[in-house]
């Protein structure tokens, strides 16, 4: 991952004082966030005096995304070329790419998204170095907290600090599940501020207790917080194989921390790759090695029987926070 991103925050401030690069690379999968900088970049710098391309990787050729790089306007008219999955662009044509960034149209302005923030190779690295690097990651829970007073204040939306916890716990995987809901609660209470509060209080069944707090509890030991939120992914039909899966990821990762391999190869959560030293701390060797195959086992009983997956789930709980400790 590129070592001078910036925050969201910073790349929206620097925009908004028309301190504008010609090269932008979005490193991160919170589509919330590269909206943002998009229109950001949009609104500041073309509006409705130039031209704005969308290009896909793997969709569209690369030889029309080099057309649109190279071509000069006769009126000097801004351009901005939003290049989507960049990381599909072929090795064939990733020079003349990178030659281009070396030396940018004072024109045009190039946006580049990299998903998957863990992806390194050595054309991510070049282009990063030309580039300004925003990180477009889903941010820690405080820090989306603040992104989604920003939003429901530019948007006249009255929520309450308890409102806001509530959006960030039911919906949080990333900023855009939030305000897709803000936007739907603000059309069904017709912008009253006391229905908008009463429609997020009363909505007790969440979407989804996001996964990775189940890790994070398992990680941590704790059985207790481990079974509620299992409960709450059970009542929103949260798959268990899904469970049992992202559960593997997070134990085979484990095993990457204890032989100091880097980070991120099987799991994407950067709060659970925070705490990863924190986890590991918890688990010995071969506590991760039996949960490994604890979890093997019970993902080959689930598809071959048709046993209770509650107490199931209970009984993995209990044997890796509990009859697993050292």
């Amino acid at each position: 991952m590129a070592k001078n991103l910036i925050s969201p925050g910073q790349g929206l401030r620097r925009i908004m004082s028309k301190e504008i690069a010609p090269v932008y690379v979005l490193i991160g999968e919170d589509y919330f966030f590269q909206d943002l900088i998009i229109d950001a970049l949009i609104d500041f710098t073309i509006s409705n005096k130039g031209e704005k391309f969308f290009q896909i990787m793997g969709v569209d050729p690369e030889e029309k995304l080099l057309d649109h790089m190279n071509l000069n306007s006769l009126f000097s008219q801004k351009s901005v070329i939003v290049v989507k999955n960049a990381k599909k662009i072929k090795v064939k044509f990733q020079s003349e790419i990178i030659d281009y960034c070396s030396s940018p149209s004072d024109d045009k302005i190039i946006i580049f998204i990299y998903n998957d923030p863990y992806a390194t190779n050595k054309f991510i690295d070049q282009i990063c170095s030309l580039s300004t690097c925003i990180d477009t990651r889903t941010p820690f829970p405080n820090k989306m907290k603040e992104w989604v007073k920003y939003y429901s204040k530019k948007n006249q939306v009255y929520l309450s600090d308890a409102s806001i916890n509530q959006l960030v716990d039911n919906y949080g995987d990333n900023l855009s599940n939030i305000m897709n809901e803000i936007d739907k609660i603000y059309i069904q209470s017709k912008g009253d501020s006391e229905q908008i509060t009463s429609l997020i209080s009363s909505n007790i069944h969440k979407k989804e207790n996001q996964i990775w707090k189940l890790l994070d509890s398992i990680g941590r030991k704790d059985a207790a917080a481990s079974i509620e939120i299992y409960s709450q992914l059970y009542n929103n039909n949260t798959p268990i194989i899904r469970i049992l899966l992202n559960l593997l990821d997070f134990f085979k990762e484990l095993i990457n921390q204890k032989i100091n391999v880097k980070e991120g190869k099987f799991l994407r959560n950067k709060i659970i790759l925070r705490n990863l030293n924190l986890y590991g701390n918890k688990f010995s060797v071969d506590e991760i090695l039996n949960a490994i195959l604890l979890l093997r086992n019970c993902d080959l009983t689930v598809k071959t029987t048709s046993i209770n997956e509650t107490h199931l789930f209970h009984s993995i709980v209990a044997e890796i926070c509990e009859g697993m400790s050292g």
